[in-house]
């Protein structure tokens, strides 16, 4: 589960930075959701970014090309970042840079939905992992 929660931590930091050209926070944090929801726009995000590439390239790592896993991956992340929207984005940061030395704790914090979400995604990785 930390390897996932590791990377849930890294789409998280990433795009709680975004989107360039975003007006005001509620604004940027709605385009955001959508980048991470919208399978369409998040691609076009990751031909245009090499930072949102390198998440990207490394959560398809994670899930051996899985689509299905990829995007269950960035909903959770939306979902996780959808619960942050009354934290300040300074606070956020802060948050996600501590996080990013203690995964484990992290994910420790989400609600029990979530961590049903992620042990979920964690096991069908690993299911696919051991299919010959």
């Amino acid at each position: 589960m930390s390897k996932i929660g590791l990377f849930l931590l890294l789409i998280l930091s990433f795009f709680s930075g975004h989107p360039a050209g975003a007006t005001d926070q509620a604004e940027a944090r709605q385009q955001t959701k959508d980048f991470l929801l919208d399978q369409k726009q998040r691609d076009e995000l990751i031909k245009k970014d090499a930072k949102a590439l390198e998440a990207d390239l490394k959560v398809q790592e994670l899930t051996g090309g899985s689509e299905k896993d990829r995007q269950a991956i960035y909903e959770l992340a939306a979902e996780v970042f959808a619960d942050s929207e009354k934290i300040p984005t300074e606070q956020m940061q802060q948050i996600l840079e501590q996080a990013k030395g203690d995964p484990e704790n992290f994910a420790s914090g989400l609600t029990d939905k979530q961590k049903a979400k992620l042990r979920s995604i964690a096991e069908s990785i690993e299911a696919k992992k051991k299919k010959p």
